[in-house]
This record gives structure tokens, sequence and C-alpha cells, in this order.
């Protein structure tokens, strides 16, 4: 899996693998991608995610903007991330 791929960057789990929770497979992954039309395209276009802090909310935004970016298969995609201030959206950019 592309995500489980990558490794944190920062904190003390720098280096290590990135590994998927099982709220974050079954409540977010999953439906967003698994979930197809009856034309073969993905059911949603949008995500919105509300989590409380310190639930990994960040480094699961960069690694789903990532994948999108990278590994999607469309040419010339646009990944949009939000984020509530300049030093949050850093940490995502990063």
């Amino acid at each position: 899996m592309f995500i489980e791929s990558l490794t944190h960057t920062q904190g003390e789990w720098a280096g290590k693998k990135f590994k998927l929770l099982p709220w974050q497979w079954e409540n977010v992954i999953r439906p967003l991608f698994g979930t197809l039309r009856e034309d073969g395209f993905r059911q949603y276009r949008f995500c919105y995610v509300e989590i409380p802090k310190k639930n990994g909310k960040t480094p699961l935004s960069a690694a789903l903007g990532l994948y999108m970016l990278c590994a999607d298969g469309e040419s010339a995609p646009e990944v949009y991330l939000a984020a509530g201030d300049r030093e949050q959206a850093g940490y995502i950019y990063r």
C-alpha cells in the first residue's frame, strides 16, 4: 500500500514507516477510495475529516495528498489541503 511505504519525517516517529490505524482505514481510506459509481469512477470527490487534536490528522492528510499527486494515475493532478493556520499548513507541506 502506497501510504504504508512512506516514513514519518519529524518527531518521535521520524524515520519509521507510516502505519495506518484501523479507524483511518475503515473510516477514511476505504470509503473514499473503495466506493465506486456504476461508471467506475470514485463516488466521492471531496473528503472532510474532523478528528480531535493529536490523532494524526496532519500526517494522514500529507500522505493522502502525496498519493493523489504521485500515485493515483491521473495526468496533471491538482491536490488541495487546508489547515487552521499557516504553521499547520507548513507541517503538511513539509
